[in-house]
């Protein structure tokens, strides 16, 4: 009989010290300051005069873009009137996430009973690179080379030999180690706009999409750093272009595209065929294996 009272006042105290602990739980998400460093801040406090000894939640994660979905377990232990903070790294993707977590399990001292607090707490969070570096995708096909290797075959596009005065600003650092020879942009010369379209809509992955967006800042990036302007579109109702001359339109045109929702329908071809033709150079940036006319295909592949 005394064993049976001890076991009963056991379960009595487990059952009422869970209730207890749990009404004291307060959890909140946030997300890190950091834009390179993008992370879901989880803050945990137990209020409670009593420890938590194991608690337990699942950190959902949806790409807006493409539906795909990123879970991540959590679970730790909380000393009486105490805060535990625990981060989560977003995926190393581009692209807006919606962050749920729909509730908090409690587990008593030995694990015998378990209680639930539903948070329904909802987070929107973007995940923007400032730069990326070089693109992998873009070393991947040399497109670089390849277009500095058009442009000094092109009279718009003209480099010369540097010379005391020429700022430092405008050497071409990449063609002047490949040559042995210092050479500058000359940017004296009267330079005819570039066409650039990202097929964001071809992206079936966050692989896929985080893919055309390195690639498409990397290109951009380096065709402005040549002192190149650029006239970019991509597929949305308004299948309006935008001039870049700056990296900071570029950082604006990333949070535009980023902002983008998925279409069921596709570019129209001949709209873009005769958006392209008023440029003597156009890019299109895509996942598919389509061909357009008058444009430069720009494969990106995410194997």
């Amino acid at each position: 009989l005394i064993l049976l009272g001890c076991s009963v006042i056991t379960i009595i105290y487990l059952i009422v010290s869970i209730v207890y602990v749990t009404r004291n739980l307060q959890v909140a998400a946030t997300e890190s300051k950091s834009v390179n460093d993008k992370k879901i801040v989880l803050t945990i406090t137990n209020k409670a005069h009593l420890p938590i000894n194991y608690v337990q939640c699942e950190i959902s994660l949806r790409h807006r873009f493409t539906g795909e979905i990123v879970k991540q377990d959590f679970s730790t232990h909380l000393k009486r009137t105490a805060t535990n903070i625990f981060e989560m790294k977003l995926p190393d993707y581009f692209g807006e996430y919606d962050v749920e977590i729909k509730e908090m399990i409690i587990f008593d001292e030995l694990k015998l009973f378990s209680s639930s607090k539903f948070l329904a707490l909802e987070l929107a969070v973007q995940n923007k690179r400032l730069s990326s570096g070089t693109s992998h995708f873009l070393n991947q096909y040399d497109v670089f080379s390849t277009l500095v290797n058009n442009q000094l075959a092109d009279e718009k596009f003209q480099i010369k030999p540097y010379i005391p005065g020429d700022s430092v600003k405008n050497i071409h650092w990449k063609l002047s180690q490949r040559l042995d020879e210092v050479l500058v942009w000359d940017i004296t010369h009267s330079y005819e706009k570039v066409f650039i379209f990202i097929d964001l809509q071809s992206a079936t992955s966050m692989k896929d999409y985080d893919g055309l967006l390195t690639t498409f800042m990397d290109f951009c990036t380096e065709l402005l750093l040549q002192n190149q302007r650029l006239v970019v579109a991509w597929h949305d109702e308004a299948n309006k272009e935008y001039n870049l001359e700056n990296t900071g339109e570029l950082s604006q045109v990333m949070d535009w595209l980023l902002s983008q929702p998925k279409l069921e329908q596709s570019f129209n071809e001949k709209l873009l065929q005769q958006q392209a033709s008023n440029y003597s150079s156009a890019y299109f940036i895509t996942t598919s294996t389509q061909t357009i006319e008058t444009l430069t295909i720009i494969n990106v592949t995410a194997s």
